[in-house]
């Protein structure tokens, strides 16, 4: 039969998926798009032959990667998310009453269109609401042009393998054009690779440069069982996630009539907790 082989982190420890079918596959101008049905995972998009999320787990990485920054600031309005993708974090954000609009941007409106024509149950139709503004365009080009401010800035970014088209959006560069765009006390986040005993060089670099734009970097992650491996994001902000109160997390979700199917105040306290072993994390 045939395997998805995911060797994006490290080739000698794979990470394999059975697929059952080859549901769609393009290569469009920027990168090679395919949908596939796994045998456990079900429907997943790939590009260039990584794995970039699974039907039946991608909530978890979603939501991990959204909620923290959208309760920290207290009813952001203006959302920006760079790398729309599937429209999944786009479908997460979308929850939140208090945003009046959301600015989506992504260099590949083929692998847009894609997304949304076979992955449904992902974006749950996002892309249609009213609030929603989508752009074609680089990352780095939009902030360096955009006239407008955002609450939230949310990077979810494809990996920085050498032929990917975020490759250069690891930098210090691009890492200073978001700060410039967020509205006073904005909040980033990033999606920021494996952070692992064993893996975790990806994220160090990251961070410290982060680090070095924003002053502060909080680094969080989870395990997302069809990555085989605990997920990491960033968030640069002026306040501390950890000094949110469950209270005020609980209150911001009620109020806002978000529902989540990971996302907690509890789960937001265990995000961030880190073991000992980790503690070159700072």
């Amino acid at each position: 039969g045939l395997w998805l082989v995911d060797d994006y982190a490290s080739t000698e420890d794979p990470t394999f998926h059975r697929i059952k079918k080859i549901i769609y596959k393009k290569k469009t101008k920027y990168q090679e798009v395919a949908i596939v049905e796994t045998a456990v995972f079900g429907k997943a998009l790939v590009i260039d032959g990584i794995p970039q999320s699974f039907e039946k787990d991608e909530f978890i990485y979603h939501e991990a990667l959204v909620h923290p920054s959208m309760v920290l600031y207290k009813n952001p309005k203006k959302v920006l998310i760079l790398g729309t993708g599937e429209g999944a974090s786009l479908r997460e954000v979308l929850k939140y009453r208090c945003v009046k609009e959301v600015v989506a941007v992504d260099i590949d409106k083929e692998a847009v269109e894609i997304c949304k024509k076979f992955l449904k149950k992902f974006h749950q139709n996002s892309f249609y609401d009213e609030r929603v503004n989508l752009v074609f365009c680089d990352a780095l080009e939009f902030l360096k042009k955009t006239e407008e401010k955002f609450d939230v800035i949310i990077a979810d970014l494809t990996d920085p393998y050498e032929k990917s088209q975020a490759l250069r959006l690891y930098s210090e560069r691009f890492f200073k054009a978001v700060k410039e765009k967020l509205s006073r006390k904005g909040v980033f986040v990033m999606q920021s690779q494996i952070l692992s005993i064993v893996k975790h060089e990806q994220h160090l670099k990251n961070r410290k440069k982060i680090k070095k734009v924003f002053g502060k970097a909080y680094s969080y992650r989870t395990f997302v069982p069809s990555y085989s491996e605990p997920w990491s994001f960033i968030i640069a902000s002026e306040r501390n996630p950890l000094r949110l109160k469950k209270n005020e997390i609980k209150k911001r979700l009620k109020e806002n009539k978000v529902k989540t199917k990971f996302y907690s105040a509890e789960i937001h306290f265990a995000l961030f907790a880190l073991p000992p072993a980790l503690n070159f994390v700072k």
